[in-house]
């Protein structure tokens, strides 16, 4: 997450696309990815992870890490800075 972008490696593939923030409200608008090809299970657990990602609504950081929510509470996301 820098600048209104939001990338990563989301099991097989990389994604990127853009997000807002306006206090702790976070939205994420939809992702691309590339195409790797990759196994059925893989391809399906990256499919919920992006998904998931883009139900995001709030965020804050707790104990030097990024921790992002649906609007129902369930954690969506817990990062950390790359390279730390």
């Amino acid at each position: 997450f820098e600048d209104g972008r939001v990338s990563g490696d989301s099991g097989c593939n990389r994604f990127h696309g853009s997000f807002t923030v306006e206090g702790n409200a976070l939205t994420i608008q939809p992702l691309a990815t590339t195409r790797m090809a990759c196994t059925d299970a893989l391809i399906l657990q990256e499919q919920e992870f992006l998904r998931a990602l883009q139900t995001a609504t709030t965020w804050e950081i707790v104990r030097g890490m990024l921790d992002v929510h649906r609007a129902d509470g369930e954690r969506v996301l817990t990062a950390s800075e790359v390279g730390k």
